[in-house]
């Protein structure tokens, strides 16, 4: 098969929605028939920081003081402190933003510069990462260090039952795609857009019960879980095809 995901090796991060393997990740493994190396997720966890004060420990599964170190960034301090030397992904996918509270698509509208000023880029220890783009600009950054060869892949999240409340509205959802867009293309990594693209939408879904695609408004049934596994799977195969095809002639 001519599959250029095939046998390579993926690290996950992510919400519940990557954490439960039945929610995409197993018909994603067996379209591409890739290799997962690591799945640092867990449920409820944030894209970015609660607060300023949120320590990096890696201790992302504490939730002793009401679950604030459950966010990407420990995520991946965990895996760069814990991992084996030999664990090296070719693709790192960061699935996460549903659990990020914003009742107004204008608290995202702000463009935050956590990048670069003219005298070269800002360090990396220093920036805010309650912001989306803050945490989006840490976690690349440290993972690239690490793994300069890896490609960078976030995904933004599935459209929530509208009823949920507010902060799970789907001009909310936009917003955080939006938002991961625009950090994506600073940092030139790539972006899966399954908030509008993945076709699970919100209008066919109710809070705490079973819909279309939902199990209970916010996470995949098995209808939901296919669909998304083969739109995560049909996004990233055109993204590698071409340098699998690069590679071929060299």
């Amino acid at each position: 098969e001519n599959n250029p995901l095939n046998n390579k090796k993926i690290l996950f991060f992510g919400d519940s929605i990557t954490y439960n393997e039945n929610y995409y990740r197993r018909t994603f493994y067996r379209i591409t028939r890739a290799k997962e190396i690591g799945n640092i997720s867990y449920p409820g966890a944030h894209l970015a920081d609660y607060s300023t004060d949120v320590p990096l420990n890696g201790n992302y599964t504490d939730t002793s003081d009401g679950g604030v170190h459950n966010v990407v960034c420990n995520q991946v301090y965990h895996w760069l402190n814990n991992a084996p030397d030999d664990a090296i992904p070719d693709i790192i996918i960061i699935s996460a933003g549903t659990n990020d509270v914003y009742t107004s698509p204008s608290q995202l509208e702000t463009d935050v510069n956590v990048y670069a000023t003219t005298s070269g880029w800002i360090d990396v220890d220093t920036i805010d990462r309650t912001t989306f783009e803050g945490a989006m600009r840490w976690i690349t950054s440290k993972l690239r260090t690490r793994y300069p060869n890896a490609s960078i892949v976030f995904a933004s999240p599935i459209q929530s039952a509208q009823n949920i409340g507010p902060e799970k509205s789907i001009d909310i959802f936009l917003a955080k795609e939006a938002k991961m867009r625009r950090a994506c293309d600073h940092l030139s990594a790539k972006l899966i857009e399954a908030t509008s693209r993945s076709g699970i939408t919100g209008e066919f879904e109710s809070n705490g019960s079973a819909g279309r695609y939902l199990q209970d408004g916010l996470h995949p049934n098995t209808n939901g879980g296919d669909l998304l596994g083969t739109f995560y799977a049909t996004s990233l195969i055109p993204m590698f095809a071409k340098k699998m095809e690069w590679d071929s002639d060299s």
